[in-house]
């Protein structure tokens, strides 16, 4: 088979074969139809840039104008007021591209140079965005973890509550809805103790791939096993449904073109499972992000992986056990190596319980605390 069923990596298409529908999907879709403020946060590869896309689509069709600004785009090594610009310079794109109407940014700057940057993006918002643009307006904003090492993103976001505040004062802000996507938590938004926390919008929760929902993955394993949905819940078992894993595996049955004879599903996704990913992950990119992420901030790794390290023991750790220190629940969700499952957290799947074993804790505990004992 020369072309594969599956999409590894990236956002999928809109007409993608493999594009599974998850109830995030629909949830997502109804609560920004609806004029609701949303996020969707949670850990790399998950699908959030694909769920994005396809509601966009979806929306699009209803009559909304979607902007789509991914943060990466705009970079980091820029001063308040280019990031500003910048910003500005995507929404003004949007609306030449729909709106047929062409507006000179140096042009429309220059009499309002005496205007601080965040005053010039509301300025925009309120007299072109809203004015310009009748329809009701999405705004989707990307990979927001990259504004978090700006010294001014917490005004930026300040901002985007302050546009939600104002739908009670100006009609015209009812019509304008942002979505923000990101390997985030509300609290990161404003870290400024003086200013009010980021606490509007609704969280849409996107989990990994349900039996039910990926079905429609089977429909690519067709001629290679004998019996597709027992080979699927096979794969769904390694991978604990996490997208970019499943769309791996079985693109990897593809690729290598092996046969699942009936009876022998079991066996065989073990097999491919651990010679492919399980013995090899240094291979894969996916794998070390998991790793950085854990291990980035140097205060709370040894906390991190103590609750890790009690996980893989006990196979749960309760939610409530963690006290006033929730923040760790978080950080641990948002490296992708657990999620929140039955009252507490568990290990995503047991791809990741195999590489980021208990030999693969201590070695790290190891080397950050030469004296450390698990208690």
């Amino acid at each position: 088979m020369a072309t594969s069923f599956y999409k590894v990596g990236g956002t999928l298409p809109i007409n993608s074969s493999s594009y599974v529908i998850r109830t995030a999907d629909t949830e997502l879709f109804n609560l920004l139809k609806q004029g609701e403020y949303c996020y969707v946060f949670n850990s790399r590869q998950m699908g959030k840039s694909s769920i994005k896309d396809q509601t966009q689509y979806k929306l699009k069709k209803e009559g909304f104008f979607c902007i789509d600004i991914d943060l990466q785009g705009i970079g980091t090594q820029v001063t308040q007021q280019e990031w500003y610009v910048s910003f500005i310079y995507n929404l003004l794109n949007a609306i030449a591209l729909e709106e047929k109407i062409e507006i000179d940014l140096g042009s429309w700057i220059e009499p309002r140079s005496y205007l601080s940057p965040s005053q010039l993006l509301n300025n925009f918002v309120s007299h072109e965005l809203l004015t310009s643009v009748q329809k009701k307006i999405v705004i989707f904003i990307d990979e927001i973890d990259c504004s978090f090492g700006l010294s001014f993103r917490d005004n930026f976001f300040a901002l985007i509550r302050f546009f939600y505040n104002q739908r009670n004062q100006n009609i015209n802000y009812q019509r304008l809805t942002f979505c923000l996507l990101g390997v985030a938590t509300p609290s990161d938004l404003i870290k400024n103790p003086v200013e009010s926390p980021f606490n509007i919008g609704k969280a849409v929760e996107l989990n990994g791939f349900e039996f039910h929902e990926s079905l429609v993955l089977a429909e690519g394993l067709k001629g290679l096993a004998s019996n597709q949905n027992e080979t699927l819940k096979q794969v769904l078992y390694w991978t604990g449904g996490q997208p970019f894993l499943t769309q791996t595996v079985c693109d990897l049955l593809v690729k290598l073109d092996i046969k699942v004879s009936e009876g022998k599903e079991k066996e065989t996704i073990r097999q491919l499972v651990y010679s492919q990913l399980i013995n090899n992950y240094h291979d894969y990119q996916h794998f070390d992000q998991i790793k950085t992420r854990l291990i980035a901030n140097e205060n709370r790794v040894g906390k991190l992986l103590e609750i890790y390290q009690y996980i893989l023991k006990h196979g749960i750790f309760l939610s409530k056990d963690l006290g006033k220190e929730k923040e760790f629940e978080s950080e641990l969700r948002l490296s992708g190596l657990v999620v929140r499952r039955n009252g507490g957290l568990e290990v995503f799947n047991p791809i990741y319980q195999e590489i980021f074993n208990q030999d693969w804790v201590q070695e790290q505990l190891d080397s950050i605390r030469p004296y450390f004992r698990v208690v």
